[in-house]
């Protein structure tokens, strides 16, 4: 479980039961124990979306002091026994965005098989973090011992699953494997996290036809030296376009961050036809001297965090 994506006054929560379809209820308030909230409701989940729980939560009702603890958690019943998640909590944005300092931190490139994870745990430690920034390479979807060295390996667990991810279901076993770790889950339930996807969320090296480590067959896969623009290996990975729609699905079912609104991919797909539409009025002036017209451009390009002024945070997934 772990908040992610912080706005003025809202979060968004991410919980994964382990069981049949299920009513999750979900709280927000001031008291670790849920005895009081400010906003609390239900959501129902079931094998559609791999049994897990997004919330997209406002908790702008409860008049909240900028930067105070709030904590959230959930619990669900099935076959007559109840479930309690574990307790998270996050450092609130009040209704006026008002921010004297700010502390986050930024990770990035995180491989399951040849780290312990350790900054997570480090994080996890910091009592004022506001958010932290993963900039990417969330998982990896290489097979055990693959990457970098078999011989670099930390760990003693065989990487689930063993092979190269390319299905659905690999995808959604690797997010799994990763959720477990402990330093991972003590950091996502410590601060909210603003996430990015780069390459290996896919597949190494991956454009918008076509990746380096992609070795499948049909007309969307990555050319071979034959020019015939698709794989004769005896091992083919399938269509490119269906795996990367394999581990999109996984990434937003299992990362903390909101729901794809497809809206804005339509205007995403209009922007790759057309090109951007930069304001004419830029006067190509270094960062410090980025325009109001230009600041609020890429606001509406990206996804955008702003914390009172001192620090805007916008994604740029490729």
């Amino acid at each position: 479980m772990a908040a992610c994506d912080p706005k003025n006054t809202k979060y968004t929560y991410n919980y994964s039961p382990t069981s049949d379809a299920v009513t999750v209820h979900w709280f927000i308030g001031p008291n670790a124990d849920g005895t009081k909230t400010i906003t609390a409701g239900t959501f129902v989940t079931d094998g559609g979306r791999d049994w897990t729980v997004k919330v997209d939560a406002d908790y702008s009702t409860g008049n909240v002091v900028a930067q105070s603890k709030l904590y959230y958690g959930f619990q669900a019943t099935h076959m007559g026994i109840s479930y309690t998640s574990p307790i998270g909590h996050f450092r609130a944005i009040d209704s006026k965005n008002t921010f004297a300092e700010l502390t986050y931190a930024t990770v990035s490139c995180s491989n399951w098989g040849f780290g312990m994870f350790n900054a997570y745990d480090t994080l996890s430690k910091i009592e004022e973090l506001d958010f932290y920034v993963h900039a990417g390479d969330n998982i990896y979807e290489y097979k055990d011992l693959r990457y970098p060295d078999d011989h670099m390996k930390v760990r003693t667990q065989i990487t689930d699953p063993p092979h190269e991810i390319a299905s659905l279901d690999d995808y959604r076993r690797r997010y799994r494997l990763y959720r477990n770790d402990a330093s991972m889950q003590a950091l996502g339930a410590h601060a909210p996290l603003i996430s990015i996807a780069d390459d290996h969320e896919y597949t190494n090296n991956a454009w918008l036809t076509g990746a380096e480590n992609h070795q499948g067959h049909g007309k969307h896969s990555n050319p071979k030296n034959d020019g015939a623009g698709y794989d004769t290996t005896p091992y083919p990975e399938g269509d490119y376009y269906e795996r990367m729609h394999f581990a999109m699905k996984a990434f937003f079912e299992y990362m903390p961050i909101r729901e794809l609104d497809t809206s804005a991919m339509d205007a995403i797909k209009a922007t790759v036809k057309s090109g951007p539409k930069v304001p004419q009025n830029y006067p190509g002036s270094p960062a410090s001297e980025v325009t109001d017209d230009l600041r609020g451009w890429l606001a509406g390009q990206t996804r955008s965090f702003d914390f009172g002024g001192l620090v805007t945070v916008m994604t740029t997934e490729g």
